[in-house]
């Protein structure tokens, strides 16, 4: 009987105990909690006071685990909080999930905020203006699987000492100031998914070769740095899960590899502003999966190849500031997703295919500054999605098609400097979305239509110089209520400046000359010439 009871009291000690050990446990925790909002403020922390300290599992962003309330996550992103992180960061030793992203937090990340991190396994401080250099202490935690950084001002190395996270799956450290090389030690990180490191604008020397042995790598980030050298096939071809690579603005050279045909997942092949040269490989053509190629801004010459019409998948095609020769390919027609085509500033010639009318998902077309020449297509206008239309700086000849007006999207049509004749067509009245008309420098000829005038959505610029229009310039210009720019100048305008351009209260330049244009003083030049 007597051991009966001493187990009794020895059950209820011990139950006491754990009670008296989970209070203290909770009591530690809100003073935690409380200790990270001394450096840390905003209205989305008003709850967390000490009045309420055994509540803290219901303050905005704490998460606990019920059956010991220790806390586990803490949500707090884009809750409009500033200040900094605390020196003597608390510990959550249960803590698997701080996101803090989207805030205002300055200063350095502490070296105490990982002195217990082992169950830590998402890490989210991007999108604040977080400064200073990545603790070493960063990597004690072993269980991390995402981290993201990125878009702060952090500085110093890339810390090689990331190698021994090798449960990471996601590095991501864009948009910060990090310098040197990338670590060759990087290779240890064997489960790395994405790794971006773009525009940190000081990251340099070559792609290391250790990225090669990131076999499961499906999203490579390093645009926007000082790197140089080639794209190596013994780095990038092992990758055959990549499905984006962003490589350029960088000082890499050489010529686009034609391996890159093979790669079965690429989806994104971001290669602009940097210094490759030779021709774009028809092996392109081979990667069905390819939504996204841009190599503008390189030393690229040769044709476009044809193949690059069996890329059915093919939304945005920018090949712009290169020095492509030869016609545009009539199969790029087939593109019939392709929302985005830039050849703009090459050597490029012919006429422009009447199969690109084929185009019903496409939304901006620039190809100016080449040597186009012929008729614009007529089977543009079927091209329903256009909302960007520019095909300045070449040789077109002919009228402008009326059929362009049915483009209801279209919001800036520039045509200026070809061998354009023929009329204004009136039909252009119905692309009531037209924010620039620019048609400056052609050979155009008679009036200025009443009802083009008055759109009253253009913004930026109405320009027609150095053409042989003739006429006056329409009262209905007034409804132009918005316009900066109107620039009828070198044409063969008479008649009086109407009054009515008063009421255009955006206007900052006008040019007007004319042969026979009568300019009489009124409120617009008192307000044009102050």
């Amino acid at each position: 009987m007597g051991s009966y009871w001493i187990g009794a009291v020895v059950n209820s000690v011990m139950a006491w105990f754990t009670v008296y050990l989970a209070l203290i446990s909770v009591v530690a925790l809100s003073i935690t909690l409380m200790a990270l909002k001394q450096t840390l403020s905003g209205y989305s922390l008003d709850d967390w006071r000490d009045g309420e300290l055994s509540n803290f599992c219901n303050w905005t962003g704490v998460a606990c685990d019920p059956s010991n309330q220790s806390v586990i996550a803490l949500n707090l992103q884009n809750k409009a909080i500033f200040g900094s992180l605390p020196l003597n960061f608390p510990t959550f030793t249960h803590l698997t999930t701080p996101n803090l992203s989207s805030n205002s937090i300055t200063g350095p990340i502490p070296f105490s905020a990982f002195a217990s991190c082992s169950a830590l396994a998402f890490l989210s401080l991007d999108h604040n203006n977080l400064t200073g250099t990545l603790p070493l202490s960063l990597s004690n935690c072993t269980a991390l699987k995402i981290l993201d950084l990125s878009v702060n001002e952090l500085t110093g190395p890339v810390p090689s000492s990331l190698s021994k996270l090798s449960n990471l799956q996601q590095l991501n450290l864009r948009e910060n100031n990090f310098t040197s090389p990338i670590p060759q030690s990087l290779s240890n990180c064997t489960n790395l998914v994405l790794l971006d490191l773009c525009f940190n604008y000081a990251i340099n020397g070559t792609i290391s070769t250790g990225l090669g042995l990131l076999t499961r790598l499906q999203n490579l980030c390093l645009s926007g740095n000082h790197l140089t050298g080639l794209l190596s096939a013994t780095v990038i071809s092992n990758l055959t899960q990549l499905r984006i690579v962003k490589v350029g603005h960088n000082g890499m050279s050489g010529a686009i590899p034609s391996w890159l045909g093979q790669m079965p997942f690429l989806e994104q092949m971001w290669m602009g502003g940097s210094r490759y040269e030779g021709s774009i490989p028809p092996s392109i053509g081979n990667i069905s999966s390819l939504t996204l190629l841009a190599t503008y801004g390189n030393s690229l010459t040769g044709n476009i190849p044809k193949s690059l019409g069996q890329l059915s998948r093919l939304t945005a095609l920018s090949i712009s500031r290169n020095f492509l020769t030869g016609s545009l390919p009539p199969e790029l027609g087939n593109l019939t997703d392709l929302q985005l085509e830039r050849v703009s500033v090459n050597s490029l010639s012919g006429s422009i295919p009447i199969d690109f009318g084929r185009l019903k998902s496409l939304q901006q077309f620039e190809a100016w500054n080449n040597n186009f020449s012929g008729r614009i297509p007529a089977e543009l206008s079927n091209c329903s999605a256009l909302g960007l239309l520019r095909l300045q700086g070449n040789q077109l000849s002919g009228a402008i098609p009326p059929q362009l007006g049915r483009l209801s999207f279209l919001a800036e049509l520039r045509l200026e400097q070809n061998q354009l004749s023929g009329t204004i067509p009136e039909s252009l009245s119905n692309c009531t979305n037209l924010q620039e008309l620019s048609l400056g420098y052609n050979l155009l000829q008679g009036t200025i239509p009443p009802s083009i005038a008055s759109l009253r959505n253009i913004v930026r610029s109405f320009s027609m110089p150095h053409n042989q229009l003739k006429g006056k310039i329409p009262a209905e210009i007034e409804g132009m209520i918005s316009v900066t720019v109107i620039d009828l100048a070198g044409n063969y305008l008479g008649g009086e400046i109407p009054e009515s351009l008063g009421n255009c209260v955006q206007l900052l330049q006008l040019n007007s000359q004319a042969i026979n244009l009568v300019v009489k003083f009124h409120k617009l030049w008192a307000r044009l010439l102050l």
